[in-house]
């Protein structure tokens, strides 16, 4: 999910056995400057989301509906 993970994961569709395949040895092989760059890339990605906004916002959701 490209909105969620951004450029900090590597994508495969999980629908094929060889793209998955392919990926996790993509990440196995990868060197270890490549491996830094998606953690550090991870953890400004992970500054988006906000775990008290998301339980607001779904908190909301859920007395919209009753």
């Amino acid at each position: 999910m490209p909105e969620i993970g951004g450029d900090s994961v590597i994508y495969f569709n999980p629908f094929n056995i060889n793209d998955c395949v392919d990926s996790i040895q993509k990440v196995l092989n990868m060197d270890l400057n490549t491996k830094n760059l998606l953690i550090k890339k991870g953890f400004i990605n992970l500054e988006r989301f906000d775990l008290k906004d998301s339980l607001n916002k779904t908190l909301n959701l859920l007395e919209g509906i009753s």
